[in-house]
């Protein structure tokens, strides 16, 4: 791995077994290369390669992520959850420099994650067996991540999802292109720390472009993310520069 980061504008979809990244390594976990050099980083990985590792996950997490573990039902949400935590505190550990149980990494009224006394702004998704996360020194960075077999409720959901205008567009483009739309409404959201409290309606985020904030006119850059064939996702982030991706991290 060289010890610049490039700027990534797009990366090309990548199999498992093409995915070169690791973190685990001997007794410990290893860290991120890169990470503290980039401005903004974005990973995805597959729960099912890091269930080997559960048990080791799960002493990274602190009391308050161990609680909402433990509140789920279903076993299988219980590990995605377990994993989708120590792998977001492995993700800031590698980006502060810091170990992973001392990463400051805690959640506002909102539920959305938080780095206190860092420059650093984080996001985190997780769907059906898949986990997405970023994390970003230069401003606020959301990502969002579905799986594919949602794209069948969009229909119904069009008129929730898309303004006046996107919904004239998207009407002859089908349930694809309005979960595509979804997803990167919600990483918009995610990044502002809007949650629930906007409509998405009154917002319009094309893809591989800049949209205005209406509350305060930022600008954040929205793409679409290389995640497969089994999910779809998306990074708003302060810009289109800087960007270290990392397809399907595995132990």
């Amino acid at each position: 791995m060289p010890p610049s980061v490039p700027t990534v504008h797009a990366v090309a979809p990548q199999t498992r077994a093409e995915a070169p990244e690791s973190v685990a390594e001997g007794g410990g976990w290893a860290t991120l290369a890169g990470a503290q050099d980039a401005d903004t980083c974005a990973l995805w990985l597959d729960v099912a390669d890091w269930s080997p590792w559960r048990r080791r996950a799960t002493a990274l997490l602190d009391a308050a992520e161990r609680a909402r573990v433990e509140r789920m039902r279903r076993p299988a949400d219980r590990e995605m959850l377990t994993i989708a935590y120590a792998a977001h505190r492995l993700l800031l550990a590698s980006c502060l420099g810091r170990a992973p149980e001392a990463v400051p990494l805690t959640r506002d009224a909102r539920g959305c994650p938080r780095v206190p006394g860092t420059a650093w702004h984080t996001s985190l998704s997780h769907a059906d067996g898949a986990v997405a996360i970023a994390a970003s020194r230069v401003g606020p960075v959301g990502i969002d991540l579905e799986t594919r077999a949602r794209a069948g409720l969009m229909p119904e959901l069009a008129e929730r999802i898309c303004s006046p205008a996107e919904l004239r567009r998207y009407a002859a483009m089908g349930p694809e292109a309005l979960l595509a739309l979804w997803v990167r409404k919600e990483a918009v959201l995610k990044a502002c720390g809007w949650g629930l409290g906007v409509e998405m309606s009154g917002i319009e985020v094309p893809d591989g472009a800049s949209c205005v904030l209406p509350r305060d006119g930022r600008r954040v850059h929205v793409a679409m993310l290389p995640v497969g064939a089994a999910h779809v996702a998306a990074l708003a982030s302060p810009g289109p520069d800087g960007i270290r991706h990392v397809p399907w991290w595995r132990p």
